[in-house]
C-alpha cells in the first residue's frame, strides 16, 4: 500500500468516503482533519489526556506518522473497517498503534440488533460479528444495543497493532461536541468490556492476545 502526503486539511477531504455529505462544517470529518493536520502533532486536549492517563503518564509521547481513512479488512462482508485516522505514536521506547474516531453530532451509527436487520442477518453478517465478538472477548448473544461502529473500530485498532508489531493500542474517541451526545453509548460499550470509562481519560484492558488496548 502507498500512502500520498497531505499539507492542509482540505486534502484529507479526497479519501473520505462521502466527500459531499461529510466535508461541511460542524461535521466531525472536517473538524478532525483541522484539529489535526493544524497541529502537526497531537492536539492539545488528546496530548493532555493522554499524559494524565496511566497511559502515558510521566512518558515521553511523539507522534511519528497520521493516515487519514485508514481501511481495515476484517472477515465477513466486502466491505473494510474505513477509520477516521490511524496514527502511529511512541510512547517512550514502545511502538502504539492508535485509531482515532471523530465525532460531533452524529451517533456511532446502528446498533448490533439494528444492522443485523439493515438488509438481514447474511452468513457473512454472522462471520464478522463472531470475530468482532471473539477479538473483544464478548458473547454474540445480549450486545444487541451496543453500537457496531465501536465494534469494528477498536478490532481495527487491536488488528494494526498485530500488524505493526506493537503489543499496544488506543481506540480514541476526539469528539467536537460541548454535549458530548455519543459518551453514552460509548460508556455502554466500554462498561461490556470490564472498563470503568471516564470523561478525557484512557482506561487499559488486556484483550485475549495479548495486545493491551486503551479506550478513551
Amino acid at each position: 500500500m502507498f500512502y500520498i502526503p497531505v499539507s492542509k486539511p482540505e486534502d484529507w477531504k479526497v479519501f473520505l468516503a462521502q466527500p459531499r455529505k461529510q466535508w461541511k462544517d460542524g461535521y466531525s470529518a472536517k473538524e478532525l482533519a483541522e484539529a489535526w493536520q493544524n497541529a502537526l502533532d497531537f492536539p492539545r486536549i488528546v496530548r493532555n489526556a493522554l499524559a494524565s492517563s496511566k497511559v502515558a503518564e510521566d512518558k515521553e509521547i511523539e507522534f511519528i506518522q497520521g493516515i487519514p481513512e485508514y481501511e481495515v479488512d476484517l472477515p465477513g462482508g466486502s466491505k473494510a473497517s474505513q477509520n477516521d485516522l490511524f496514527v502511529l505514536a511512541r510512547i517512550d521506547n514502545e511502538l502504539v498503534a492508535i485509531m482515532v474516531e471523530g465525532k460531533h453530532r452524529e451517533p456511532f451509527g446502528k446498533t448490533i440488533a439494528e444492522w443485523k436487520k439493515d438488509g438481514g442477518f447474511s452468513e457473512g453478517k454472522r462471520s464478522r460479528l463472531a470475530y468482532l465478538a471473539t477479538t473483544l472477548g464478548l458473547p454474540v448473544l445480549n450486545i444487541g444495543k451496543l453500537r457496531y461502529q465501536l465494534f469494528h473500530r477498536t478490532v481495527s485498532a487491536i488488528l494494526t497493532a498485530q500488524k505493526y508489531c506493537t503489543k499496544k493500542t488506543i481506540m480514541l474517541v476526539h469528539t467536537f461536541s460541548s454535549n458530548n451526545d455519543s459518551y453514552p453509548d460509548y460508556e455502554a460499550f466500554a462498561k461490556m468490556l470490564g472498563y470503568k470509562p471516564e470523561m478525557n481519560c484512557f482506561t487499559e484492558y488486556k484483550t485475549k492476545s495479548g495486545i493491551l488496548l486503551s479506550l478513551g
